[in-house]
């Protein structure tokens, strides 16, 4: 069964405290045989990403966040089937 998640490029909390540029979100899944990295094409500012939830907080900063949030559910269920 694949283990799907979300990241920015960097990966953890603290390598952002004082990025300011938006980050690239990658789709990460693992497998049996391996692992692969799917680049999303969406890109949000650290600042505003739940490393917790792995999705885009819910916050009025960020217009898209409900399009992406969405894709970014689909994709997961997609994987995971």
């Amino acid at each position: 069964m694949a283990e799907t998640c979300f990241y920015l490029r960097k990966g953890s909390k603290e390598s952002y405290k004082d990025i300011t540029t938006r980050q690239p979100i990658y789709a990460s899944c693992r497998l049996a045989v391996g692992q692969m990295v799917y680049p999303t094409g969406f890109k949000v500012l650290p600042k505003y990403w739940d490393f917790d939830k792995t999705k885009i907080k819910n916050v009025a900063a960020v217009s898209n966040k409900d399009e992406i949030n969405f894709y970014l559910s689909d994709l997961k269920e997609f994987i995971d089937r």
